[in-house]
């Protein structure tokens, strides 16, 4: 069994899709069981890969308990997210019938909008002293906790960037959001930028909008329409961070709109 005693969560999951890919899936699940027990804060994640990956080793009855138990800890996904291909020697059943709707009434009584957040991260040799170049990314529908969607990206900052990634004020699931709405987007968006143009010092001709997925295509409709923040002070700067004649786009592919 292998066990990644000290690594952190992205490790855990390219572990897990490592094994599913090679079709190892008792190693696979055993590495998701570890993730579940060290973070408990990607539960929903977590549990999902074990169900997904019980019911490939046959364990059906395993599969749906574990997909019950996270539900009954208030734990719901979309309903494309359960049309995995994974589950479906068990779509038909009656209790996974039952865990669609638990989903569904989970889904409504859930608020559809919460509150945009940020995650920063700066070079080590930051100051007030001059202007950064700044890579503004933006995650994919379904998009995790800043932490885990932005995970891939983080070695810009070593190169002497901020990196910025917005979390979505828009619920897609318990533990993931979206950009569906596109006024909603706009409005996280300018928000960003008002938080980076409030408390960094960036250089608004080395900035670069990233993203996967959907998120790909807001920051490709976000440099085209120059949706920042007007006026905000940058530091005594005025105007729009997006000022100049164009903007950098850097666009990662990938299913789902």
């Amino acid at each position: 069994m292998t066990v990644l005693a000290d690594g952190e969560f992205g490790d855990y999951r390219r572990g897990v899709f490592r094994y599913y890919e090679e079709k190892r899936y008792n190693e696979a699940l055993a590495v998701a069981r570890e993730a579940f027990r060290r973070f408990p804060e990607s539960d929903a994640m977590t549990s999902f890969w074990i169900a997904c990956l019980q019911n490939r080793l046959g364990n059906h009855d395993e599969a749906i308990q574990t997909l019950q138990s996270a539900v009954g800890r208030g734990i719901w996904w979309p309903t494309g997210t359960l049309q995995d291909s994974d589950l479906d020697s068990i779509r038909d059943s009656p209790d996974f019938r039952t865990i669609e709707e638990e989903c569904k009434r989970l889904q409504q009584q859930a608020p559809k909008i919460g509150k945009p957040e940020l995650m920063v991260r700066v070079p080590t040799d930051y100051s007030d002293g001059r202007d950064y170049p700044a890579l503004v990314v933006f995650h994919a529908r379904y998009g995790e906790r800043p932490e885990i969607s932005a995970e891939e990206w983080l070695p810009v900052a070593s190169t002497g960037t901020i990196l910025a990634a917005p979390w979505s004020s828009q619920m897609y699931a318990s533990d993931g959001r979206c950009w569906d709405d596109p006024e909603v987007s706009e409005r996280d968006v300018k928000w960003t930028f008002e938080q980076l143009g409030a408390r960094y010092r960036l250089n608004p001709e080395r900035l670069v909008l990233g993203g996967f997925s959907q998120g790909g295509a807001l920051s490709i409709y976000s440099a085209l329409k120059r949706v920042v923040a007007e006026g905000g002070d940058n530091h005594r700067r005025e105007g729009s961070l997006l000022s100049q004649d164009r903007a950098t786009v850097c666009v990662d592919g990938g299913e789902g709109s």
